[in-house]
């Protein structure tokens, strides 16, 4: 039996979210859907900030084999290695709020 890499591909079935196969070569370098990056986590973040809808399921394979399978794009893009180089943490630098105004008008104090 001859061996076939993956492609990268979008499936989906008839009742089945999207999702996306991945393809892991060398080291850590990740590719789906014309886009490539070091490490499944950064091909998420990629893949979101290119405008894939963020629910979108990830399975990675390395050969046949699959490696990872990422419930959603967006949960996997919010994460980081952890501090140990074992498992994953919330990466703080994404949770953060855009700074907004107070309520109110701008320039304007409460009446004391």
């Amino acid at each position: 039996m001859r061996y076939r890499e993956p492609q990268a591909t979008l499936q989906a079935g008839p009742h089945a979210a999207p999702t996306i196969h991945a393809v892991i070569t060398g080291m850590d370098t990740t590719a789906a859907l014309g886009v490539s990056a070091d490490g499944v986590i950064a091909l998420c973040k990629t893949l979101v900030a290119t405008g894939h809808h963020p629910s979108t399921r990830l399975d990675a394979y390395r050969r046949d084999m699959l490696c990872l399978r990422v419930r959603s794009i967006r949960e996997a893009a919010g994460l980081r290695v952890g501090g140990r180089g074992v498992g994953f943490e919330r990466d703080r630098g994404c949770a953060a709020a855009p700074p907004i105004r107070k309520s109110g008008r701008a320039g304007r104090r409460a009446a004391p």
